[in-house]
């Protein structure tokens, strides 16, 4: 419905399997919406609220900032569902000439034996990224990529977390912060370290990655880019 403001009040006792949502110049928020699958988009206004979603969401506005709590639920289907599972459960930001501020709480009713993936995309231009996690999976695979221009792009990253970064904007406005000694609890009880290692930097880019232990593959990436700004990684 085009030129409709879209207000959800806390829908906690409601689940969608497919929520579709458009309108233009109208801002949308939610105090609690769930759903398999849910697509927002406006523009010229803000995207708020708690999104909650075990396949995937994506959001887009213009001109306007984007401020959320996302809940991001890997499940396994049961056998009446009649569904094949998706690889990763996916979540979309994208803007323009606004912010973006996002908080992830990553969940799954998987074994821990059995890798949970999430795939995480920020895109903006003229706004600042702001992604940080509330908790993870004690085991996932997270792919995230948040891009944006003259602005600063950071992301603080779950502890749980193991894979590589890459930052990718021009030297010195790289940051890693050095944050472990406050995240120092072995997530799976096995007594191992956190180890953070820095592997390529040149006058563009900056590389490294951090483990609990040894890992012989690394499948988590982060990769954060900022076009004439900053970036930022909080480890």
């Amino acid at each position: 419905m085009p030129h409709f403001k879209h207000t959800f009040g806390n829908l906690s006792r409601v689940h969608f399997d497919k929520m579709k949502v458009s309108t233009r110049k109208r801002p949308i928020s939610a105090e609690f919406l769930s759903a398999d699958d849910a697509t927002f988009h406006t523009s010229n206004a803000p995207i708020k609220g708690t999104y909650n979603v075990s396949s995937g969401v994506s959001l887009t506005t213009s001109k306007s900032f984007i401020d959320v709590e996302m809940q991001l639920h890997r499940r396994e289907p049961t056998p009446a569902d009649g569904r094949l599972p998706k690889l990763w459960t996916t979540s979309t930001l994208r803007t323009s000439r606004g912010s973006i501020r996002a908080t992830y709480d990553l969940h799954t009713t998987t074994p821990v034996k059995e890798y949970s993936r999430y795939s995480i995309e920020a895109e903006t231009t003229l706004g600042k990224i702001d992604i940080d996690f509330a908790d993870a999976p004690p085991v996932h695979v997270l792919s995230l990529h948040a891009a944006t221009t003259f602005r600063r792009a950071r992301v603080f990253v779950p502890p749980q977390f193991e894979g590589s970064f890459t930052m990718r904007s021009l030297y010195p406005f790289r940051k890693v912060v050095d944050d472990r000694e406050n995240y120092d609890i072995d997530p799976l009880g096995r007594n191992r370290s956190r180890t953070l290692s820095e592997n390529y930097e040149d006058p563009f880019v900056r590389k490294g990655a951090v483990v609990w232990g040894s890992a012989d593959v690394i499948q988590g990436e982060i990769d954060l880019k900022s076009t004439l700004g900053s970036t930022a990684i909080v480890i």
